[in-house]
């Protein structure tokens, strides 16, 4: 019984251990997908715009515009852009969307894009790569034919290996957009997601969102701009609520926060567990020790060498370890095959509970 309690502790204590490794180097490669956009030197914050004098799209039009233009004049700012949805978090607006000249069949499963609203100088300031066509343009007014960019994710889910460049994508069901440009698919909702196709609209031409994020590029630590460039959007009005100030590698930092935690909870379970098995097979191996005391005395009255019996006491440990890194070979081996079926949390849970029965037993 007592070398089966090591070797079980031997075999959990291995299994805790390498899916705490394997944590770790999820968390580490998750601290280096592109999000794709540069993250440095951005600061951000929420505009929202209330009822009233804002209620006609030209004046919402005029009031980012103004933002871009004054905060843009500010020593040490690069670019200035506004967006509907801050990237790398949740709740961005979602629509499905067909191509203009391929209606879908009846039964047919429809797509779903995400929609992105946002001022021309946007993409620049974000650094988001152009993939072919164009970028957003001033030109781009309320009353210029309507136009979209899309991520590559969307290109090749509405169109294939064919150029979407000219093509008209229709969105909520009436919106019809011409596709001028294909850009770097960007993170939506964290670094862990697979960015989702997206439509890029301008907003001037679809400009129902009351609140924006604007985003602005600095030359040195983004933190060091957020009160002038708060005080110059207050100067256009000062009742305009402005909230989520942040810079982009804070938001960065957030959406992987869950990711570190989790990491860091189950490393500690690991290193407690490592420790618990090593003070578990010392006490059982000092235990079995204790309880040969006399045999191992007697061996040593009848010519018995100090070698050999310390050689036996260690392969009475050794053994069992040996036992339990085996075992933990073949609950790696079982846990790929039921993986689909099982999680990895529950199945050390129900080892957990198995060790505990027989250790009280």
């Amino acid at each position: 019984m007592n070398r089966t309690l090591m070797a079980f502790e031997v075999a959990v204590s291995l299994v805790l251990l390498i899916g705490a490794g394997l944590l770790v180097k999820s968390s580490w490669l998750l601290q280096r997908v592109d999000p794709g956009f540069r993250a440095e030197g951005l600061l951000t914050l929420r505009v929202s715009l209330p009822g009233g004098r804002y209620e006609e799209e030209d004046v919402r039009v005029d009031y980012f515009r103004d933002i871009q233009e004054r905060v843009g004049a500010l020593p040490g700012i690069v670019g200035v852009g506004s967006m509907s949805h801050l990237p790398l978090t949740r709740g961005y607006m979602s629509t499905l969307f067909t191509v203009a000249d391929r209606p879908p069949r009846d039964g047919e499963p429809r797509s779903y894009a995400m929609i992105q609203s946002v001022m021309p100088g946007l993409s620049e300031t974000l650094g988001t790569h152009l993939v072919r066509g164009r970028l957003l343009e001033p030109s781009d007014r309320g009353d210029a034919p309507p136009v979209a960019l899309i991520n590559e994710a969307l290109a090749a889910e509405a169109f294939g290996d064919g150029d979407p460049i000219g093509q008209v994508i229709q969105l909520f069901g009436w919106y019809d957009a011409t596709v001028v440009g294909v850009v770097e698919d960007m993170r939506e909702g964290g670094l862990d997601r697979v960015a989702p196709p997206e439509a890029i609209l301008a907003y001037p031409q679809i400009s129902g969102f009351g609140s924006m994020y604007v985003i602005v590029r600095t030359e040195g630590d983004p933190e060091e701009f957020i009160r002038p460039v708060v005080a110059t959007i207050s100067e256009l009005d000062g009742d305009v609520p402005i909230t989520r100030v942040a810079s982009m590698e804070q938001v960065l930092r957030s959406s992987t926060a869950d990711s570190r935690l989790t990491t860091l909870i189950f490393a500690a379970f690991a290193a407690i567990a490592l420790l618990l098995s090593m003070v578990g097979v010392y006490g059982v191996l000092s235990y079995t020790v204790s309880e040969r005391t006399y045999e191992i005395g007697v061996r040593v009255a009848m010519g018995a060498g100090g070698r050999r019996v310390v050689r036996e006491v260690v392969a009475g440990a050794v053994v069992p370890v040996g036992v339990g890194v085996v075992a933990w070979v073949v609950l790696r081996t079982v846990f790929k095959i039921i993986s689909t079926g099982m999680n990895l949390l529950l199945l050390i849970v129900i080892i957990a509970i198995a060790y505990l029965l027989l250790r009280g037993g």
